[in-house]
This record gives structure tokens, C-alpha cells and sequence, in this order.
């Protein structure tokens, strides 16, 4: 009886396929290449402009920590107002009336001790800035830029 099975020296090696190139990707991965960069290069410009926009933020509460006296501090947060609401609206407010255009644009309400202060750069009565100091701190960092809560 014959059988006609291969014997061992018939038998080849086996063949291992090629490796797979990962070069040139896909079209599918050019795509999400592509997205992911346009949605990153958007926050970064996002995140650009409002870092710009906030510069004078930064460089008001620099300013105040360097503050010496009632004057300057009161002096600090009526430039910053000129920076961000109407001219004509903040140049015309002072006394209560300030008071109150501060509170409206930052959403939370003056402290006695701090209309105290305000009313003490006028009169040249107090001598302590630190109440006003820390509402400054306050406004400049929470006020609504453009003058109203509605901006």
C-alpha cells in the first residue's frame, strides 16, 4: 500500500507575511490629525485673545499691591473702571453714586467700611487703605467687563 503523504523533506518553512507600513497613515487618520489640530489651535487662540483682553486686570492688582496710600488705590480702581465701562458714565460718578456704579458692575455690594474709605480720599480723613484695598482686589477681579451686568 502506497500512500502518497509528504514526507518531512517536502515540507517548506512557513511564510511570514510582510510587516504592514504604519507610513503613509490612513485617510481616516489625516483627518482626525487634522481636526485635532484645528480644535487645539482654536482654544489656544481662545485662550489668547482673553489673556489679552484680561491684561489690564493683571496690571491693576500689580499696581495695587504697590499701592501706598488711600489716594492711589482710589486712584487704581477709577482707572481700571475708565478701562472697561462708558467715559462719560464713570467720569461723572462720585460719593454714592460711585458706590453704587461699583456694585452694580461687580455684583456685589460696597461695604460701609468701604464707602468710609471712599469718602476719606476726598476729605482727607482716613489714612488706612486696606478696606478699600481688598474691595478693589474684589471688583477688579469679578467686575463685568463693559460697565453693566449685562456686558
Amino acid at each position: 500500500m502506497s500512500t502518497n503523504l509528504p514526507t518531512l523533506n517536502d515540507l517548506h518553512d512557513i511564510v511570514v507575511p510582510e510587516h504592514v507600513s504604519a507610513w503613509p497613515p490612513a485617510p481616516a487618520v489625516w483627518v482626525l490629525i487634522s481636526m485635532a489640530l484645528a480644535i487645539g489651535a482654536f482654544f489656544v487662540l481662545r485662550w489668547l485673545i482673553r489673556y489679552r483682553r484680561e491684561a489690564y486686570r493683571r496690571a491693576a492688582l500689580a499696581e495695587l499691591e504697590r499701592a501706598p496710600d488711600l489716594t492711589a488705590v482710589a486712584g487704581i480702581l477709577r482707572r481700571t473702571a475708565l478701562a472697561v465701562g462708558p467715559r462719560e458714565e464713570v467720569v461723572s460718578q462720585h460719593g454714592a453714586a460711585w458706590c453704587d456704579w461699583l456694585a452694580r458692575t461687580s455684583g456685589c455690594p460696597v461695604p460701609d467700611a468701604t464707602r468710609a474709605a471712599l469718602d476719606a480720599v476726598y476729605s482727607g480723613a482716613g489714612d488706612d487703605p486696606e478696606a478699600l484695598r481688598s474691595y478693589a482686589r474684589e471688583w477688579i477681579t469679578g467686575h463685568a467687563a463693559g460697565g453693566t451686568d449685562d456686558a
